[in-house]
């Protein structure tokens, strides 16, 4: 075993701007930098805290966006059922229209066929009106010679039974004068009379029917024109109606795109979030396997724990440094109070041992642990493997515990 007791210890910074010479404190004993290491981790957990806040923040944002966004789907759902909806009625009021304009179309047929017939029959009554004038007035001339004809022969018969007229009518001749009138002409002239009064009784008798079927006709056309009339308001309101549906549906329209809109950016925000959170979560899982993890830090092993006879050695067992690790401490526990001396020793082989340092002289006792630092300078990146050897120089043998952490 090399012993390198009392020379002058180099060793190169972390910084590595060269190689350093080792400083002791006013006991004689390397600084450690173990506060540094508990500092990072600290500050490690602060910035995992930090992170969890902004990670609960983000959720709690991104449950109210879900919510925002599950509102705007079942809006968006409403909408399109309503939308159907409207479709479906504008459809069948399309039917409606359409048949009500059918209707409208058969009854303005109908109406002009009445109208052409009422026309035919103002156009026959008013022939009959004028027939019947004429008739009036033949009716009244014959009245006029009938009556004349009545006086006449009433006048007639005056005299034969007054016996002023000599009445001889052979049956050869009646003794009357050419061309006067006989009982044959007046039988013809009353048959003619009388041929006249029942032509005078049918056409009285048409006339009323056709007053009749005019009243009915009339009553017939103020129903139609009553119909019409509400066709009219009706065809107006489902005018209105339908301007106001299709001037909803354009609405709708108009609330769906900007809903589309709204959801495509939302869908945009929640991917980019998404990514954002993947990545989150990423450097959490790295943060949080950098912080369980090992990174080089050795747990407190207890590596010698017999007694040593007085003025002997003991050695402790080898412990394996890890490579990141670049300082640890050891602590040495006594029986008895008195002057020790240690030395840490490190091999490349864990075969040949070589001492880092001339023996960390201590005064320990009363089973009271002594961390001592063993700091870069006494620790080579060429040495995987360590162990401690005590020094017992006590009078009488001593039970002594070594501990190692980093």
């Amino acid at each position: 075993m090399s012993n390198i007791q009392g020379q002058v210890l180099l060793a190169e910074n972390s910084a590595g701007d060269g190689l350093k010479r080792l400083k002791l404190d006013s006991s004689g004993r390397l600084e450690c930098s173990v506060n540094e290491i508990e500092i990072t981790a600290a500050a490690i957990n602060v910035d995992v805290a930090a992170l969890e806040v902004l990670q609960t923040a983000t959720n709690s944002k991104l449950d109210v966006l879900e919510t925002t966004l599950t509102a705007i789907e079942t809006d968006a759902a409403a909408t399109e059922v309503l939308h159907t909806a409207t479709n479906s009625s504008l459809t069948a009021i399309t039917g409606y229209v359409d048949g009500l304009e059918t209707l409208q179309t058969s009854t303005n047929t109908k109406l002009d066929t009445l109208e052409t017939t009422l026309t035919a029959i103002e156009t026959d009554q008013a022939a009959l009106e004028v027939l019947h004038t004429a008739t009036n007035s033949a009716l009244t001339d014959a009245e006029a010679h009938l009556g004349t004809i009545d006086t006449s022969t009433a006048s007639l018969a005056t005299c034969v039974g007054s016996s002023k007229v000599n009445v001889n009518i052979s049956s050869g001749s009646s003794g009357l004068p050419s061309g006067a009138s006989t009982a044959a002409n007046q039988s013809t002239l009353i048959g003619h009379v009388d041929n006249v009064e029942a032509k005078l009784d049918t056409l009285e008798t048409t006339l009323t029917a056709i007053e009749t079927d005019q009243a009915a006709i009339e009553v017939l056309l103020t129903a139609a024109n009553g119909k019409h009339a509400a066709n009219e308001v009706l065809l107006t309101a489902i005018d209105a109606d339908t301007s106001n549906i299709a001037t909803s549906t354009a609405a709708c329209a108009t609330d769906l795109a900007a809903i589309e809109v709204l959801l495509t950016a939302a869908n945009t925000d929640h991917a980019a979030n998404e990514v954002l959170l993947t990545a989150i979560d990423q450097k959490l899982g790295d943060i949080e396997t950098a912080v369980q993890a090992p990174q080089g830090v050795m747990d407190v092993a207890t590596i010698l724990s017999a007694s040593v006879s007085a003025g002997s050695t003991g050695t402790s067992s080898t412990f394996t440094k890890p490579r990141e690790v670049d300082k640890f401490a050891f602590a040495v526990v006594a029986q008895t109070n008195g002057s020790y001396n240690a030395f840490v020793e490190a091999s490349v082989d864990n075969t040949t041992f070589f001492q880092m340092n001339g023996g960390q002289s201590f005064n320990i006792g009363g089973n009271a642990e002594n961390f001592q630092d063993i700091g870069t300078s006494q620790i080579s990146s060429a040495f995987k493997f360590y162990r401690i050897t005590i020094a017992n120089n006590h009078s009488s043998p001593q039970n002594f515990t070594v501990k190692v952490c980093s």
